[in-house]
């Protein structure tokens, strides 16, 4: 009874932020619509600017709807481990060149030496995206404008730690337990799909390695 209980609640569960995520894409869709309404009532008023400005903008509400699309693809799909060598420090630089950060000053603690991991690099690199952009968008929420991201890394016998920190609005303590919970978020405008950090989680734990925040 308690395990069917409990299936219970989590298909609830489930439904429920699967709905919340199907409305959000709706309403970008909404959106473009309205758009493409204004960019006709410019082009019969002959105005061009005004249809330039509306195809600009249509095509960046697009962009960012199959941007956010994809990664929520991505992160529902099955973490496989694959056998490649790399070092940590491309998938750090890899990192940070998709998130195209501005105005955040990137500081890192280690040096030249080249730390050589195995492992699925395209899953690293895409959870240290997640990770990145959760201090960024941390830091706009603080509106602040001199925001810092420290990277650090430290090898210790055959561990690796590498901590990420930033001097954005922080999590609530009675939030913790609940941040690597899918489709859990705490920002306070709607910005991505709250899979981010489980999708981090089961990237880091299938290598065999620990999180903590």
């Amino acid at each position: 009874y308690g395990s069917n209980k409990r299936f219970v609640k989590q298909s609830r569960m489930i439904n429920e932020n699967v709905y919340m995520l199907l409305h959000t894409y709706k309403n970008n869709f909404l959106c473009i619509q309205k758009l493409v309404f204004l960019g006709e009532e410019a082009e019969k008023s002959n105005d061009t600017a005004g249809v330039m400005d509306i195809y600009g903008r249509i095509k960046s509400e697009a962009v960012d709807s199959v941007e956010n699309i994809s990664r929520t693809l991505k992160m529902l799909n099955t973490i496989s481990m694959d056998y490649h060598v790399f070092t940590i420090e491309s998938c750090i630089d890899e990192a940070l060149k998709k998130t195209a950060l501005h105005d955040i000053t990137i500081k890192r603690g280690y040096g030249l030496a080249k730390t050589i991991v195995l492992g699925n690099k395209a899953h690293i690199v895409e959870s240290l995206v997640n990770i990145i952009r959760n201090s960024s968008e941390a830091i706009e929420q603080k509106g602040i404008t001199d925001g810092v991201i420290q990277i650090d890394l430290y090898t210790e016998a055959d561990m690796l730690l590498l901590s990420i920190t930033d001097n954005g609005c922080g999590i609530g303590k009675s939030e913790l337990k609940s941040v690597f919970k899918p489709f859990y978020t705490t920002k306070r405008k709607k910005i991505g799909n709250g899979l981010g950090l489980d999708f981090v989680k089961r990237v880091v734990e299938t290598h065999g390695g620990d999180i903590r925040i």
